[in-house]
């Protein structure tokens, strides 16, 4: 899907505690580097996204905290077009995590 029908991700830290963002964008900085900003209460945060060997999409924040995607939720057409439903995916754990590119295209 592409990344406009992302809604919020749920990012989940190395302690398991959860923080919901909106997707703001995805765009690559200056040195090639995928990057995602969030908003969380009007504020804009910038992440550094790197995809591991095992799979996981790991967020790092400016601050270089390290967060994983434990939740996504996101806008699907209803057959009523006039209105729209929403989706979710949630993970269990930092461990068990979820990969993003398996949702953005």
């Amino acid at each position: 899907m592409k990344e406009n029908k992302i809604d919020v991700l749920i990012l989940i830290d190395e302690e398991e505690n959860l923080t919901a963002f909106r997707l703001f964008k995805v765009y690559t900085d200056s040195k090639g580097r995928l990057m995602m900003s969030l908003i969380k209460d009007n504020v804009y945060y910038p992440f550094k996204v790197v995809q591991t060997d095992e799979g996981f999409t790991e967020l790092f924040s400016d601050t270089n905290m390290r967060y994983r995607v434990s939740g996504i939720s996101y806008k699907v057409p209803n057959q009523n077009k006039n209105k729209i439903d929403f989706r979710y995916v949630i993970a269990d754990s930092f461990e068990q995590s979820l990969n993003l590119s398996q949702y953005i295209s």
